[in-house]
């Protein structure tokens, strides 16, 4: 029944759509809430993997990649909530890095490369790019400026 959701629709309107709702699911999900997040968020990523799941070739292939984004959409964040006061959400963090790194490195080295590098770049270069940049920020003063008031004091 899944696979004959979308036999009709062509692969690259599909993959518009995920990428609609993907971006859906990222500007209205609410990163401050404790909760588990916007039902609009909840239901834009749950149906971008249904879409995504009802191309796949085996029944196995669809269950485990909408019991997956179940778990990490919908159960991920609230256990990102209850870790984050505890000292273990940073070994959360490293633990999901290094599980995406030995996923990727059953389809590529070459993705596991890539994927350290990117990790790299956003950690480690990136920051220090920022902190260097910084010392030649220029600060200008004009018209569009607060205006600095000083105390007037009398003699």
């Amino acid at each position: 029944m899944l696979r004959s959701l979308t036999v009709d629709v062509a692969n690259d309107t599909l993959i518009l759509w995920c990428v609609l709702l993907t971006l859906i699911h990222l500007l209205s999900y609410d990163y401050l809430s404790k909760s588990t997040g916007s039902p609009l968020s909840f239901n834009a990523i749950f149906l971008a993997a249904v879409l995504l799941s009802s191309r796949m070739g085996q029944d196995r292939s669809s269950f485990v990649l909408l019991f997956e984004s179940l778990v990490l959409f919908g159960l991920g964040p609230q256990l990102r909530q209850t870790l984050k006061p505890r000292s273990t959400y940073e070994l959360l963090t490293c633990s999901q890095t290094c599980l995406l790194a030995t996923g990727l490195a059953y389809i590529s080295v070459f993705a596991v490369a890539a994927y350290a590098a990117l990790c790299g770049l956003i950690t480690l270069v990136a920051p220090v790019l920022f902190i260097y940049a910084y010392g030649f920020k220029n600060d200008i003063r004009g018209p569009w400026d607060l205006p600095n008031v000083k105390e007037y004091k009398h003699a």
